[in-house]
């Protein structure tokens, strides 16, 4: 079965690390993947066709003028027509308009995820009000957690187009990997954030939480993985609060294993989320993580268990979280233990790739209801696992 995988990107985040193991995971299924990626002439981006590329997958790039490009319309309608794609799977507001309007009449079913779907800022409610209808067109919308299906329904996108699928990552066995030459790690704790520097993501309020930490554990290094446009206002921050020479902007990295491998502990003070890919991958890596209670993350991270749970914009709740985790050595490792395991048993990307493996086969198929059923009796077992 050939799938075409199209993404727009501001850069290489959680969607595009879930859009590469995918495919990836599709392809050792037998499929034939084609990562569809917008090359936005005003923001370019495409680190995620790099990223296939050096995993061997197949990757077509659309150069873009604008939030929408006629031009590329007629492109993606003929390479949908030259591939002979038995699913288009979009990933993201820009994605779902293109590759609906380019397969108007071409008969392929269309699937899309959506990663995080908010309406925090007024452009973003504009486009939701737009993927609503949009999205009307689609034969499955799927959400990466029960928050978005929720959100997604409470903005009337029909109920009996949606399911939930949860994100996963590979799970294969990790070697021995020296610490990253990203940090001088001797003797110092690395407490690490990864993703987009973006408010949501609540980077703000770490630092903000810094000094309380760094008065108890004064060689505490805040490494920060990831570009954004909120780079300037955090470090700003930082100077502000006279923790610079605590603090690295390390911006995106492409070696993201010896990232984590660098890093004593993950914190995410996320204000909003769905299901976040950087707590996936550190949990994967063993590491423990410290982070908001939003989203799905309260399924992931399980207090006492694989993690510790604050709530948002808590910031003597998040430093108190994070000191615990410095003075206990033992405490960190069972934790990064447990979050390993769970991971490995529910959210690994060979489990996400079975569920649109019996979604895109039951589309093909015109069995829409068993596909559904399907897939959620899948999640029901890997839960109960």
């Amino acid at each position: 079965m050939r799938v075409l995988q199209l993404i727009s990107s501001g850069g290489y985040y959680g969607a595009e690390n879930m859009v590469v193991n995918l495919a990836d995971a599709l392809n050792n299924r037998g499929y034939s993947n084609v990562i569809g990626v917008f090359h936005n002439l005003h923001n370019p981006h495409t680190e995620i066709a790099e990223r296939a590329q050096n995993k061997n997958l197949c990757v077509e790039v659309f150069p873009c003028k604008g939030r929408l490009d006629w031009k590329v319309i007629g492109k993606l309608r003929r390479c949908m027509r030259d591939h002979s794609f038995d699913i288009v799977h979009t990933h993201g507001y820009k994605a779902n308009l293109h590759a609906w309007l380019a397969s108007r009449g071409l008969a392929i079913p269309l699937v899309a995820t959506c990663h995080n779907w908010t309406r925090g800022t007024t452009s973003l409610r504009l486009y939701a009000q737009l993927d609503v209808f949009v999205l009307r067109g689609f034969d499955r919308i799927v959400g990466v957690s029960t928050e978005v299906v929720d959100t997604l329904k409470g903005s009337g996108v029909r109920t009996e187009r949606l399911l939930m699928i949860r994100n996963g990552v590979n799970i294969s066995a990790t070697p021995e990997i020296p610490p990253s030459d990203l940090t001088h790690n001797d003797g110092k704790k690395i407490i690490g954030v990864v993703g987009r520097l973006v408010p949501e993501k609540g980077f703000q309020y770490l630092l903000e939480s810094a000094p309380a930490i760094l008065s108890r554990f004064p060689g505490t290094e805040f490494l920060f993985v990831g570009g954004g446009p909120f780079r300037g206002q955090l470090e700003k921050l930082s100077r502000d609060l006279r923790i610079e020479r605590s603090v690295v902007f390390a911006g995106e990295q492409r070696d993201m294993q010896h990232c984590y491998e660098s890093m004593d502990i993950l914190a995410l003070p996320s204000l909003r989320e769905g299901l976040p890919m950087s707590i996936l991958e550190a949990m994967a890596a063993g590491k423990p993580v410290v982070a908001t209670s939003v989203g799905a993350i309260p399924g992931l991270v399980i207090p006492e268990q694989t993690g510790l749970l604050v709530k948002p914009k808590d910031q003597s709740g998040l430093a108190n979280a994070l000191c615990r985790l410095l003075a206990d050595s033992e405490l960190r490792s069972s934790l990064g233990a447990n979050a390993r395991m769970h991971i490995r048993q529910n959210y690994s990307s060979e489990a996400m790739a079975r569920s649109y493996s019996t979604l895109y086969q039951t589309l093909t198929r015109g069995n829409e209801c068993d596909s559904a059923a399907s897939i959620r009796n899948q999640d029901k077992g890997s839960a109960a696992r």
